[in-house]
């Protein structure tokens, strides 16, 4: 999970009941489907949530692997990987600063909120398909945001679908790619 927790109480009191009090900027858990009871451990790493003791990097990798093989085989899947839904950030600061940390480019799509669940719905495919998974990262915004333009390269003041390529640290990007908006009545 990545939390906004330098930017939201919310997420700092769930960060800090992970981390039995301690507040840190990441954590790491597996919750059940209905986000509450935890199948792992808490701590920074999968290796701590798992309690992986201090090998090789290459055999903690493996153990933590088979660990959380042995939690998905608990859990399989109930619908289809193309109906997943798709990514949402708190904000636009987190999406660039993740694609950055990820480096992966950030697909912004900015539109009036009617439009954004409908646009969510036709870009379901795209996000879940294998060629497109572990590539990019998908954020949403409204028209009026202009937030984000403050810190990007590019004519931000409309609505459309942009794909960014963040900073080296996230802190800013650049527009490489623009796209319009389909017309998702017809």
């Amino acid at each position: 999970m990545r939390l906004e927790s330098f930017e939201s109480k919310e997420h700092q009191d769930m960060e800090g009941e992970f981390l039995n009090g301690r507040f840190e900027n990441t954590a790491f858990c597996i919750l059940a489907p209905d986000g509450k009871k935890r199948l792992s451990g808490t701590g920074r790493s999968p290796r701590q949530a798992f309690r992986v003791g201090r090998s090789s990097p290459d055999g903690q990798n493996a153990a933590v692997i088979e660990k959380i093989e042995e939690v998905t085989a608990k859990y399989p899947a109930k619908g289809r990987k193309a109906d997943a839904v798709v990514q949402n950030f708190h904000s636009f600061k987190q999406a660039l600063n993740i694609a950055s940390g990820d480096q992966r480019l950030l697909v912004f799509v900015v539109a009036a909120k009617k439009e954004r669940s409908g646009l969510k719905k036709s870009l379901q495919a795209v996000a879940n398909h294998s060629d497109v998974i572990g590539r990019y990262h998908f954020d949403f915004a409204d028209a009026l945001d202009a937030k984000w333009s403050d810190v990007t390269e590019g004519n931000q003041h409309k609505t459309g679908i942009f794909i960014i390529r963040a900073g080296q640290f996230g802190q800013d990007g650049k527009v490489v790619a623009e796209l319009s908006i389909p017309n998702l009545k017809s």
